[in-house]
């Protein structure tokens, strides 16, 4: 896995977007939004894709997961079965669909985002807590080994957290993810738009984490 060379230029990131979503999924317990959570997870997406290439075995396996959901949801046929997360998994249960081998369950492609879920809230919440030179990268080891890091293969493991060591400091990462220049970027601000974003994050993942553990699906194969 290379870390070599400049991050790629993208556009800011619209943290407070992200949030909304987050909150609009979140205050709906019983009727959880699949269009809602997966807007927000492309936000969230762009926003690991600033770091370059250290991410991109997490990256490129969130957009995939995105559009077999929202492929999902679009079908003409079977989209109204995919609303909500709820309704989701009660068709796919009722239609045999949950490991099936072939066809991608929705609830098995949504778990998999739960999981990157965990990591991305544990992830800015450590953010919020640097000074704003200190280098994020043991704060993305640190969650990574507490989160996505038990479900990978040991290779993986290996070279993500090498490629970690190669993450900018905080205000470089905010530079990245804002649009702004350096002289600009107030450290405050970008505490509490961590903050949120990760208190959010972390809301999304109980909830969704309750709902599969009473459905029982948290160890889908």
């Amino acid at each position: 896995m290379s870390t070599h060379g400049d991050p790629p230029k993208c556009k800011s990131i619209d943290i407070d977007m992200i949030c909304s979503h987050l909150q609009q999924y979140n205050e709906n317990i019983n009727s959880l939004s699949l269009s809602r959570y997966l807007e927000a997870y492309r936000e969230l997406n762009r926003f690991l894709e600033i770091f370059g290439k250290v991410f991109y075995f997490v990256t490129k396996d969130i957009e995939s997961k995105i559009n077999i959901l929202q492929s999902y949801i679009d079908d003409e046929s079977t989209g109204a079965k995919y609303t909500t997360v709820q309704s989701m998994i009660e068709y796919e249960r009722e239609e045999n669909l949950l490991t099936n081998q072939d066809r991608q369950s929705g609830a098995r492609t949504l778990l998999r985002l739960h999981r990157a879920l965990e990591f991305i809230s544990l992830f800015t919440g450590e953010i919020a807590r640097l000074n704003e030179n200190e280098a994020t990268g043991p704060a993305a080891r640190r969650s990574y080994q507490k989160t996505l890091a038990n479900y990978h293969p040991w290779y993986i493991r290996k070279a993500a957290s090498a490629a970690m060591c190669a993450l900018p400091s905080k205000i470089d990462m905010a530079v990245r993810a804002l649009g702004q220049p350096k002289e600009e970027c107030d450290p405050e601000v970008i505490t509490q738009k961590m903050l949120r974003l990760s208190e959010l994050s972390e809301i999304s993942f109980q909830i969704t984490e309750k709902l599969y553990e009473d459905n029982k699906l948290l160890d889908l194969p």
